[in-house]
Formats: structure tokens, C-alpha cells, sequence
């Protein structure tokens, strides 16, 4: 037995045995070198011969442990040498002589026991990296997920009241560009329903019921809320960024193009929703059909890129990339064109000149920011890149260490990560995430949500109809005025209506198309009668019912209310307060309208 073992005393085989017994931290080995360490070590003696050890035994255990015993211990490496004089071509198949070993086995320090091979950790099969990522403490999880619950809640409700806001006056919001912003919320929004719902239960979205991470999802899924909260966050995020670049492409037309910017706009609508909603639809299925979606402790959702970086590159830093550039393309010939607006001497009013002011503050900061975002967010994701080797062999080595501290009894039952992700840079690239989700509520920050929600919640419990300013515009006015010329004969009497005015809930009241129509002053509501007789309408005042007593049925119940008029050469200058030189009518304008 000695001379198989090569052990020089009998009282040193207990304690080889015992080093040999680590290996039942590697299951497969474990289940397959068992016989050939008993035929080894306490070899069959039959009529004082000694029985040498059968060649198939050494040949089975080779596969699965020669890596792993030059790991742990090189001097074990002698015993699969099969051609060594311990081992005989003859076999022994008699099986009711055949022994039973415990083949029951456990996992060293961070891994679980797993069956499916795609979770095998390194060359310790049947054994996979646990849940619940080593590369961070206990301490250090809880401090991620208790930053991304305050973020993503907060984030959360800065969209909701941004959607909200729009979507209380929608008549008044639903224009461009300022509809992008409302669109960008909305997909920021459900985004940060994604990243909460890890609160209700990290495990049940990111882990497997065998303890280990989630991988190429959904094909090797057992439910679908890894792949819920991966469309959430992914397909709105990429949503989100489609948006940014509408919104910005129609910023520059609308503060640039020398024609009318509805005109421009409104046939491409369409076009921007089937961009906006198709393209992220496409990513999110060929993502999901080559079972590419991952699950990350650390983060808590489902998402790309954490095991196969090519696929975050793909899907994720190329669209973005190209995102920026566009956005940032447009963006600045918006605020080069406003800049130059605002410098040109001698061309606006004090009012305008402020108004310019704002709105070139407020586009410039914006795209400034989210630029610093998007590119802070990519110098995170490029850090995790090039660590994440290095991270992934600091484990494997940890994993041996513990192994090989077994072995020699050193005391240590799991050796230290050297080297760990800077926990700053991961929750810097978590901020940016949220951050650009309140940036873009931002947009509604202003007094002009404040007077929609005080009308809405008037309206919602004084049951009283809509208490809105009147937007008077003289073109349209005039319009009427020859449209019923029938109605003026018949009845003897005219009645013009007024449209009630929306205003803008990002403050720049940007209303395509509606050209401007100047103040409305006695001089001019004085020259309307006579507008309308030298055209041939209709045969003075009193046929045109513009006598006091025949008033102006929409007029006289709004006389007390501010009449606004959009002002000279810029629409876009408007406050949407009603407006810049919002005028109110005095009752001898009304009477010579009446």
C-alpha cells in the first residue's frame, strides 16, 4: 500500500486523505476520483498479492480533474499519469463487488451548487458563481440599493408630475416641439418603473432558482419578469434617446427655417412616432431573440452588456453615440442662431431681448447637461469594460485560494478580493441615469405648470368651466366676420367666437403656424367695420350688428378676462403668460367690435 500510495509512513495516510477530501468542494471531480484515491490508498489484497489499480479509473477522473488538481496541489498530478506502474490493464467488472461512495458534494466560498453548464464557474463544474455578486459587501449592496430606491423614486415622481402637467392641458401641450418633452418624460417614466421594481423582490428578477445569476434570458428563463424589467428599462431608454433627437431636430426648424415651421412639422408627425416607438421595438426583439438579456446583482434589473460586452457596444453605446451627435448637431445651431439673435443690436424690444435670453439659457444648459450626462455615463460603462476581466480573475483566484487554505489547514477559509469595482463610479453612473430623467422634468419648472394646475384643480372642485384667458386673433376674427355674412343678413345680428388660450407648460409657448396679428387697439376695432364694407360684406355698422346692444354674445361674457394677442415678429418670444404684450380690451375697443 505504501509502495501505490508513495507515502513513507502509515500514519501520514489519514492526513494525505484528509487533504484529498477538499476536493468534495468540486463536484464533478469529487464523484470520480473517489474510487481511484480507495484503490490507491487502500489497494485489494487477495491471497497476499496486492492488486494494482485499474488504468479505466485513472483514465475517467482525468477530464474533469487534471486542471483542477495542478491548481491546488501540483504534487497531485502524479496520480493521473495512467502509464505509471500503480496502474494494470486488467479490469474488474464484477459488480457486486463494486464499493458505494458518498457521492454527495458542496461548493467552495462564493459559489452554489448548479446543473446546467453555461453557469459552470471556470473549470469547477457543477459549481456556479452565487447570486448575490462577492465583488461587494453586504453593506455595500444594501448602500446601491437604498441609492437607486431615492433615485429611481425620485426620478419617478419629477416625470409623473412632468407627464401629468401636459397631459392636464394636452390641447394647449400637445404641439412641437414642446410634445418631444412630454414623450421624453413619459419614457423616462417607465424606465424608472423598471429599475424600482427591484424593491419588491431583487431575487425573484435577477437569480435563478439555483442561486445564480440569470443568463442569456429569456431563452434559459423560468419566469418573465427578468424580461419585463429588461424592456422597460432598455426599450424606453433607447426610446428616450429617439425623443431627444425629435426634439432638438424641431427646435432647429422651428427657431431657423425662414418658412412656416407647422408647415414643416406636422407631415412628419408620423414619421416620428414610428421612429420613435419602431426602432427601439426592433433592438429590444433581436436582443431578446439571440437570449442576450443578463441579470446584474449589483443594479438589481435585467439588462445587456453585463457578461458580453459586444452587445452592450451594439445595442446600447452606438445608438447613443449617435444620438448625441444629432441632438448635439441640431442643438447647437439653435443656440447659435438664438445667440445671434440676442447680440444683433437695435433689433428687439427689452421684452424679447429677455425672452430671447431665457430660451437660448434654457436650450444651452439642457443640452450641455444632458450631453455631460450621456458622456459621464458612457466613461462608467468604459471602466466597467476594462475591469471586468480583471475582476473576474481576482474571483477565480479567491475561489483557489480558499481551496488550496483547506488543503494545508492555513486557518483561512476565504482569501480577500483584491480587486474590487470603485463603488463612486457605479453609483456616479446610476446618478447620470436618474439625473437625466429630473433634467428632463425640468422643462415643467415653471409658472406657467403652476397656473395649469391651479385652473385643473379649480375646475376638478368648483365645478366651474374652464377660466382660461382669450386668445383674440385678428386674422381669425376677420375670417368670421366675412363667414357669416349670411348670418348678418338674416338675423341682423354677428357672433364671433374666441378661443380660449393654452398655455405652454415648459414656459416658451412655442405654437406653430400662427402668424402674428399685432396688438389689438381702438384704431383697429374701429377699421373693422369699414375692412369688412370695403370688401363688399356687408353695409355698415348697424348691418353688422356693431352696435353695443347687439354685443358680441362670447365677448360680453368675457369682458373682465385678459384678451392675449401674439406679439410682432417671433411666436416663439411669447411667454405663454398669455403673453409678452398681452392686451386687455378695454370696453370702448369691445364696443366698436361690438
Amino acid at each position: 500500500s505504501l509502495d501505490l500510495s508513495g507515502l513513507q509512513h502509515r500514519n501520514q495516510l489519514n492526513e494525505t486523505l484528509r487533504e484529498w477530501e477538499t476536493l468534495r468542494k468540486v463536484p464533478s471531480c469529487w464523484k470520480v476520483i473517489q474510487p481511484l484515491l480507495c484503490g490507491v490508498y487502500y489497494p485489494r489484497c487477495t491471497d497476499g498479492s496486492l492488486q494494482l489499480v485499474p488504468t479505466d479509473l485513472c483514465k475517467v477522473v482525468k477530464a474533469p480533474c487534471r486542471n483542477i488538481l495542478k491548481k491546488l496541489n501540483p504534487k497531485w498530478d502524479k496520480i493521473l499519469d495512467c502509464s505509471s506502474s500503480i496502474y494494470s490493464e486488467c479490469k474488474n467488472d464484477d459488480k457486486s463487488e463494486r464499493l458505494r461512495f458518498n457521492t454527495s458534494a458542496l461548493c467552495p466560498a462564493f459559489l452554489v451548487p448548479v446543473q446546467e453548464p453555461d453557469f459552470y464557474f471556470d473549470e469547477i463544474e457543477e459549481c456556479g458563481l452565487k447570486c448575490e455578486s462577492p465583488l461587494l459587501s453586504a453593506q455595500q449592496h444594501h448602500r446601491m440599493r437604498m441609492l437607486i430606491g431615492v433615485g429611481a423614486t425620485l426620478c419617478l415622481i419629477c416625470t409623473l408630475f412632468a407627464t401629468l402637467t401636459f397631459l392636464i392641458d394636452w390641447v394647449g401641450a400637445n404641439k412641437y416641439p414642446a410634445v418631444a418633452i412630454f414623450y421624453i418624460n413619459l419614457c423616462c417614466f417607465m424606465a424608472c418603473v423598471g429599475w424600482m421594481a427591484q424593491l419588491g423582490g431583487k431575487e425573484e428578477i435577477v437569480c435563478r432558482k439555483e442561486g445564480v445569476l440569470r443568463l442569456q434570458e429569456p431563452g434559459a428563463g423560468e419566469n418573465l419578469s427578468c424580461v419585463i424589467v429588461f424592456i422597460l428599462v432598455y426599450y424606453f431608454t433607447i426610446a428616450g434617446g429617439v425623443w431627444l433627437v425629435i426634439l432638438t431636430y424641431t427646435w432647429c426648424i422651428f427657431f431657423t427655417s425662414n418658412t412656416k415651421a407647422k408647415d414643416l412639422i406636422e407631415p412628419k408627425t408620423a414619421y416620428f412616432h414610428m421612429a420613435a416607438w419602431t426602432f427601439p421595438g426592433v433592438l429590444s426583439i433581436i436582443i431578446m431573440a439571440t437570449n442576450q438579456v443578463e441579470g446584474s446583482s449589483i443594479y438589481g434589473i435585467c439588462y445587456i452588456g453585463y457578461e458580453t460586452v459586444a452587445t452592450r457596444i451594439v445595442f446600447l453605446l452606438l445608438p447613443y453615440s449617435v444620438f448625441l451627435i444629432v441632438s448635439g448637431f441640431y442643438s447647437m445651431r439653435c443656440v447659435f442662431f438664438l445667440a445671434g439673435v440676442y447680440l444683433t443690436p437695435d433689433y428687439l424690444s427689452v421684452k424679447e431681448s429677455e425672452k430671447v435670453k431665457s430660451t437660448l439659457f434654457r436650450i444651452g444648459f439642457f443640452s450641455l447637461m444632458t450631453a455631460v450626462l450621456i458622456c459621464v455615463s458612457f466613461a462608467c460603462q468604459v471602466y466597467e469594460f476594462l475591469h471586468k476581466d480583471r475582476w473576474r480573475s481576482t474571483l477565480v483566484d479567491a475561489v483557489y485560494c480558499t481551496l488550496r487554505s483547506e488543503i494545508h489547514q492555513t486557518g483561512t477559509t476565504a482569501c480577500p478580493l483584491e480587486n474590487r469595482p470603485n463603488q463612486i463610479l457605479l453609483e456616479l453612473q446610476l446618478l447620470c441615469m436618474f439625473g437625466a430623467g429630473v433634467l428632463s422634468s425640468s422643462w415643467v419648472f415653471t409658472k406657467e405648470s403652476l397656473r395649469s394646475w391651479w385652473i385643473f384643480w379649480s375646475q376638478l372642485f368648483t365645478r366651474r368651466k374652464s377660466q382660461r384667458p382669450l386668445k383674440l386673433k385678428k386674422h381669425q376674427m376677420i375670417a368670421q366676420a366675412f363667414n357669416k355674412r349670411r348670418e348678418l343678413q338674416e338675423n341682423g345680428r354677428l357672433s364671433l367666437t374666441l378661443q380660449s388660450a393654452h398655455v405652454d407648460p415648459i414656459g416658451m409657448n412655442v405654437e406653430l403656424g400662427d402668424e402674428s396679428s399685432g396688438e389689438i387697439s381702438s384704431t383697429w376695432a374701429a377699421a373693422l367695420p369699414h375692412l369688412v364694407q370695403r370688401r363688399g360684406a356687408a353695409c355698415g355698422a348697424e348691418q353688422l350688428g356693431l352696435g353695443r346692444r347687439n354685443s358680441l354674445d362670447s365677448v360680453t361674457s368675457s369682458v373682465s378676462q385678459s384678451i392675449s394677442v401674439r406679439s410682432n415678429r417671433f411666436g416663439w418670444f411669447d411667454s405663454g403668460a398669455p403673453s409678452i404684450d398681452s392686451h386687455s380690451v378695454n370696453i370702448p375697443d369691445i364696443d366698436r367690435l361690438q
